[in-house]
């Protein structure tokens, strides 16, 4: 629904008619008409961003658009958006192509192949459905992407990787039941994939897997990093760990009972969105797991909360899409808010 690139707000608004909205804090702000997206509205929408392109596609895979934002204003590839191929359902986008999901194979569209049919430049075979992680209520992904490979899995408990250089995909582990979507962690000079699979962590780096047994039984969206640190969610996000690369507890937070996260994010501190009845809650955590409530918005208001992180700041915002509002923090330690 919004995605922060190049120092810009980028966000959708409207229905059917639909226009892309660029916001800056220094610059002036733009508006981009999307043109018609029959029976599509921009709450429906999912925004995912890779190098100089941002993909728009809807919910149920009908429509897509591809927008040049290597530009002041940014530049859409075609005046209409084109029809996704029956059956396609998107994944997300690296290495300048959008991939998606098609009769037992993940296929791949090369951005600058793009025209007025949508032809996959790529076709790997999968031995089943992708497992497809929840980010919050809005999106989910199905992949990690590294800088020269991307990641995924299936249903069968199978971890695959498609390397860019050699452009093939190979299996690398079997049996894998995962819980949760996978982060990338640099700890203790380790750059490591991180898996969580049932009460324990599968870590992948150049020198092969290594698993670390946890104290605690995940359950929730996904885990977030934080430093030489993993958040993990507890009971849906009722509760949070913060474990090391050893699997020790050292930190943990308690959020209000009846609870559960729809959104985390951290950069020093954790930031919760928390679903609570019929309002949504804001709620930061410190290190030593003290919880502090920040805002309070009712459910209706559809409130979208992402966060971004850039060297020591992070910059934290919501959309409140019914009211048309936009809420911001920017943090630059853990003590200055």
């Amino acid at each position: 629904m919004g995605v922060l690139a190049y120092g810009s707000l980028l966000f959708v608004s409207g229905s059917e008619r639909l226009r892309l909205h660029c916001w800056h804090l220094l610059r002036q702000a733009f508006e981009v008409d999307l043109r018609d997206w029959a029976g599509t509205d921009a709450n429906a929408l999912k925004l995912w961003v890779d190098k100089s392109w941002l993909w728009l596609w809807d919910n149920d895979n009908r429509w897509l658009s591809l927008i040049d934002i290597n530009h002041l204003q940014p530049k859409p590839m075609t005046e209409q958006p084109l029809p996704i191929p029956e059956g396609a359902r998107i994944v997300g986008a690296a290495f300048g192509m959008l991939w998606w999901e098609r009769e037992n194979r993940l296929e791949a569209l090369d951005a600058q192949g793009w025209g007025k049919e949508l032809k996959p430049n790529l076709s790997i075979p999968l031995t089943a459905p992708l497992i497809r992680f929840p980010v919050d209520r809005f999106s989910e992904t199905a992949f990690v992407v590294m800088e020269d490979a991307v990641f995924f899995a299936d249903q069968q408990g199978n971890i695959w990787r498609w390397e860019r250089e050699s452009q093939k995909a190979e299996m690398l582990r079997s049996d894998v039941r995962l819980n949760l979507l996978p982060v990338t962690l640099s700890w203790r000079g380790r750059r490591e994939i991180v898996w969580v699979a049932d009460s324990r962590l599968l870590c992948l780096s150049a020198e092969g897997w290594r698993e670390v047994p946890l104290t605690v039984r995940p359950s929730g969206n996904h885990p977030v990093a934080m430093g030489e640190g993993i958040w993990l969610p507890i009971e849906k996000g009722q509760r949070w760990a913060f474990c090391d690369d050893k699997g020790i507890v050292m930190a943990e937070c308690r959020l209000p009972p009846q609870t559960e996260t729809l959104y985390a994010f951290a950069a020093e501190t954790l930031w919760l969105l928390q679903r609570d009845s019929d309002v949504v809650r804001l709620f930061r955590c410190d290190r030593e797991g003290k919880v502090q409530p920040l805002d309070t918005w009712d459910s209706k208001e559809q409130p979208f909360v992402f966060g971004y992180q850039c060297n020591s700041s992070a910059f934290l915002l919501a959309l409140v899409r019914r009211s048309g509002k936009a809420w911001a923090k920017l943090c630059i330690s853990p003590s200055v808010g």
